[in-house]
């Protein structure tokens, strides 16, 4: 027996209210986008058109069939042809037809049919072939047109060639433009009045219209675009039943005297029941509130399931390095690294591991930025005339056989995880003690190894804040990668769809998890009543401070110099960038030690 699948996430939709493109005729545009999908046996997917030099027309496999159904309906003598090839499907930049059929009426998803950049066709006249992703919208026209199939396309066929509809099919007509103005009463418009700017749907027209009958509501704008184009070019159409364009530039209360009143209410408590944000656009995960029978395991659960697919989109280029650093870095050539492929600081270090792991083309699987060299074990100072392994500078003499020593205890290190079942505790040991200050490079590179073995997550204080919330013991771990170890080995234990996974999306979602549920969204260190001293680990120094942070030592120096001097220094970020807890962090940890 299988069960249901969690529900999906889906991207944050873009408004596109800026985009400049227009969209004429959309009578016709809709009609062509129906029928398409009739004469093609109403699958889902189609792809409409070819490249003829910069322009498109319909599809051969497409073309003789829908040219025979609009022909049983049309009985002038005109190219219907020419008329296909030269409809808004044909004729208009992508972004328009998106704004119209995504945002609007959300009949369809326009896309190329070979991978391109939305802005494309911004210029130079150029467009490419492209494919109609349907909705189920296309359905409930459909279950319209099925009603009185005969009528209702003879109308659509009529927008298609741009002729009047006659009195006789006018009932059909305002059919099928009140269920379009359905569709349509989700879709976000914004204008802009000198220094006013307004975000507004029908709603937010249909109410002052009711509050005061006999009088119009005012769209004049600077320069409409996006979404707001496509209304005015509608209402100019007469595609809403219930308002019409009284000018350019006024909208009131249609002729047919429709009982706005009460449609206005029933939109309005329509909206009410909808998830859709419709400020934001975005249809986002629920805060769960946890409660006696909801616990934090489950919220995890329901978070994971409710972003996976998303985050696994996301993620598929650093999934991609991930193989490639496997390739090209297998754990055997490790023992084999001489001294220049792998440390830092001489000329050349852009095609060293060190390097490519902290700023090169291995960066983007994990961030370890910040902070300084010390982290990578093994590293040229002074413009590369004096090595430095684990905190100490290695004699002349004596680099051969320090770094010979380092390597093997890194190889050994890397190999004996990939198999033990326990954190091995490095730091209690004498074994791998040139390895020491290198938590989060270790962690990152034991990632790369045994991406099943751990998550993408390298800072220790984050580790201990997730093993926090599931509430997993830790007690005697003083290592990030000792830490990882252990939360990963619980987590796969506790949620069944972790075992034999690649965990980078997991560790991204860990990320997003601690950020969005344990921390609530929000940032602790504007909490007033915490007290900073207790933000302090025990034994915290500056190795510590600059293992957490994006600076470097020297940038760390020039902080310090400066407070001592002026007693104060600005702080800039981003919200939610730890401007306040580090700031705390370095003045305790400064005024501790002067």
């Amino acid at each position: 027996m299988i069960k249901p699948n969690w529900i999906k996430s889906y991207d944050k939709i873009d408004l596109k209210l800026g985009i400049k493109s227009s969209l004429p005729n959309e009578k016709a545009t809709i009609a062509l986008l129906y029928l398409i999908w009739k004469v093609n046996g109403k699958v889902a997917e189609v792809a409409y058109s070819k490249e003829v030099d910069d322009k498109i027309v319909i599809s051969d496999e497409i073309k003789d069939d829908l040219l025979n159904l609009i022909s049983s309906y049309i009985t002038q003598n005109i190219n219907i042809e020419e008329i296909i090839n030269n409809n808004q499907l044909f004729a208009s930049q992508i972004e328009a037809l998106i704004v119209a059929f995504e945002l609007v009426w959300r009949l369809a998803k326009i896309e190329f049919s070979i991978s391109k950049a939305f802005s494309s066709e911004r210029t130079g006249g150029k467009r490419y072939s492209k494919k109609i992703l349907y909705t189920k919208n296309i359905d409930e026209l459909d279950l319209l047109v099925e009603q009185s199939e005969n009528n209702y396309l003879k109308v659509l066929c009529l927008w298609l060639i741009g002729e009047n509809v006659t009195d006789g099919l006018k009932e059909y007509e305002e059919n099928i433009s009140k269920l379009l103005t359905l569709f349509s009463e989700e879709a976000i418009y914004k204008m802009s009045d000198k220094d006013e700017e307004i975000i507004f749907n029908m709603l937010s027209v249909y109410d002052p219209l009711v509050e005061n009958p006999g009088k119009g509501v005012n769209i004049s704008s600077d320069e409409p675009k996006g979404s707001f184009r496509i209304l005015k070019n509608a209402l100019s159409e007469g595609i809403n039943p219930y308002v019409k364009l009284k000018d350019r530039n006024t909208i009131v209360s249609a002729e047919n005297k429709a009982n706005l009143k009460e449609y206005s209410k029933r939109v309005d408590n329509y909206l009410s029941l909808t998830n859709l944000n419709l400020l934001n656009n975005s249809y986002t995960f629920e805060n769960v509130e946890v409660n006696e029978e909801i616990d934090n395991k489950e919220v995890f659960r329901r978070y994971y399931f409710s972003v996976i697919e998303n985050v696994t989109n996301n993620a598929k280029e650093e999934i991609d390095m991930l193989n490639e650093f496997q390739e090209e870095y297998p754990l055997q050539r490790i023992r084999d690294l001489s001294l220049d492929e792998y440390a830092l600081g001489k000329v050349g270090k852009e095609k060293t591991l060190s390097y490519k792991l902290e700023f090169g083309k291995y960066k983007g699987i994990v961030g370890i930025g910040g902070g300084t060299s010390k982290k990578h074990g093994a590293f040229w100072r002074n413009k590369g005339e004096t090595l430095e392994i684990a905190g100490q500078n290695i004699a002349e003499d004596e680099t051969d056989e320090k770094w010979n020593e380092f390597r093997n205890e890194l190889y050994t290190y890397l190999n004996e995880y990939g198999t033990s079942n326990d954190p091995l505790k490095r730091k209690d040991s004498d074994e791998y003690s040139l390895l020491k200050g290198m938590d989060i490079v270790l962690t990152k590179m034991l990632f790369q190894y045994y991406p099943d073995r751990f998550v993408s997550v390298v800072s220790k204080s984050r580790l201990i804040e997730l093993l926090d919330y599931f509430e997993y013991n830790y007690e005697g771990l003083s290592t990030a990668e000792d830490l990882n170890f252990a939360l990963t080995k619980q987590l796969k234990k506790d949620f069944e769809f972790l075992e034999n996974k690649n965990l980078l999306v997991t560790g991204w979602i860990l990320w997003g998890f601690l950020f969005d549920v344990i921390l609530h969204g929000e940032n602790y260190e504007e909490n007033d009543e915490e007290d900073p001293k207790e933000i302090i680990l025990e034994n915290y120094n500056k190795e510590n401070f600059l293992d957490e942070v994006y600076i470097n030592e020297e940038k760390y120096d020039d902080i310090v110099s400066t407070l001592k001097m002026k007693k104060n220094i600005i702080l800039e970020g981003a919200p939610r960038s730890w401007k306040n807890i580090y700031g705390k962090k370095v003045s305790i940890f400064i005024n501790g030690m002067y």
